[in-house]
């Protein structure tokens, strides 16, 4: 008995890997995911459609609007509670866009803290993005490298 969940475990894991390579590159293991939007190395990709590259990429959560139906305006528990509509919005620089509507202040929380993440990521992927050649150095006060 014993060795026939070893079995079908094996067999099982074996699958879920083959699965896995199949993907292949970065997108079996991509550094952020949520709201439709995937960190797949230095670019931005939604719904398998590339957006644009991470440097310079920006991602916002709007502020929530809310309002009280008559319903829960009349009753006690409903009115504490309130219906939220917000979106996530996420721009590449190249100009590529994409937004996802939530409902809820629970979920416009969990967003806002995604996109502080994203942020975080995209910011450190803009630092580290490679200067085109003949670019002035922005270090310097003069923009020719000369100080």
């Amino acid at each position: 008995m014993v060795f026939w969940v070893v079995f079908i475990a094996v067999v099982v894991l074996g699958i879920a890997v083959k699965v896995a390579l199949s993907r292949g590159g970065e997108a079996a293991n991509p550094r952020l995911r949520g709201y439709g939007v995937v960190i797949d190395g230095n670019l931005v990709k939604s719904h398998g459609t590339t957006l644009g590259p991470l440097a310079g990429a920006r991602a916002e959560a709007t502020g929530g609007t809310s309002r009280h139906t008559l319903t829960r305006v009349v009753t006690v528990v409903g009115a504490a509670t309130k219906r939220t509509r917000a979106a996530v919005i996420v721009t590449t620089a190249n100009g590529g866009f994409h937004q996802k509507n939530i409902q809820g202040a629970s979920e416009l929380r969990r967003a806002q803290a995604w996109v502080i993440r994203f942020n975080t990521i995209a910011a450190a992927e803009q630092r580290h993005a490679v200067r085109a050649p003949g670019a002035p150095d922005v270090r310097t006060s003069r923009g020719d490298g000369r100080g």
